[in-house]
């Protein structure tokens, strides 16, 4: 015979109380008496081989406890932004994440509150519109609320081109944040940048001339002119008003 004396199966603790039964078919079966950690049940005998199996692991409410997780998980998944939450952990989290090279891999983690999907949702919502995707301000940092920010496709396209950062008035933000403070076009403000202009030059004559109005649209320049070219007709343009 086993004895389990004082062994922990599952929720069960066994006592060192046992009995030998006789089965209906013949030969006998070992009984331990047993006792639930939850306490609200009687002890109650359990057979040997269920214990050792796992067939038994409490006095049902190992059963129930499972049954809510199962709801509680259902719920979960039906939060309208569980697919970003679940995203973000994974690329963090999961090594056979496709993105896991570019964010766990690198360190990049998700803020211990961000563990509950509610705490999440209460720190980023609203969402702006269903095209509207989570990304973070610094991609050298980690997920949390001060470092994310929403972006559809074609602002997270702005917010990578033509440098992640930039600084305008003592403030290093994104492009595309950068544009919407300042009120200048974020597409036009990269196309001044990939021309070699520095972006706190181009905010300042934007100001100088109507305060973030479109001052060039009156510019013409040949479309195979070198950088050097092109900045010498935009300081000729200057220099006239």
């Amino acid at each position: 015979m086993i004895d389990l004396t004082g062994q922990i199966c599952g929720y069960w603790k066994v006592t060192n109380q046992w009995e030998r039964r006789t089965r209906p078919c013949g030969g006998q079966e070992t009984y331990w008496l047993c006792v639930c950690s939850c306490g609200k049940s009687e002890p109650t005998w359990v057979l040997t081989a269920s214990l050792i199996s796992g067939n038994s692991k409490s006095c049902g409410c190992w059963k129930i406890e499972q049954a809510s997780k199962r709801r509680k998980d259902t719920r979960v998944k039906d939060h309208p932004l569980y697919r970003i939450w679940r995203g973000i952990h994974d690329r963090c989290k999961n090594k056979n994440d496709p993105a896991y090279h570019r964010y766990g891999a690198r360190g990049i983690k998700v803020c211990a509150c961000w563990s509950d999907i509610r705490t999440f949702a209460e720190d980023v919502s609203p969402r702006p519109s269903p095209t509207h995707e989570l990304h973070r301000r610094d991609n050298d940092k980690d997920y949390s609320p001060e470092n994310v920010v929403w972006m559809t496709k074609k602002e997270h396209a702005m917010h990578h081109q033509g440098g992640k950062w930039i600084t305008v008035d003592g403030i290093r933000d994104s492009i595309c944040a950068t544009a919407k403070r300042v009120g200048i076009n974020d597409h036009s403000l990269i196309t001044w940048m990939d021309r070699g202009f520095d972006p706190q030059e181009v905010v300042d004559q934007r100001r100088i001339k109507g305060q973030g109005k479109h001052i060039f649209r009156f510019l013409h320049v040949p479309d195979d002119a070198s950088p050097e070219r092109f900045k010498k007709i935009v300081q000729r343009l200057f220099d006239k008003i």
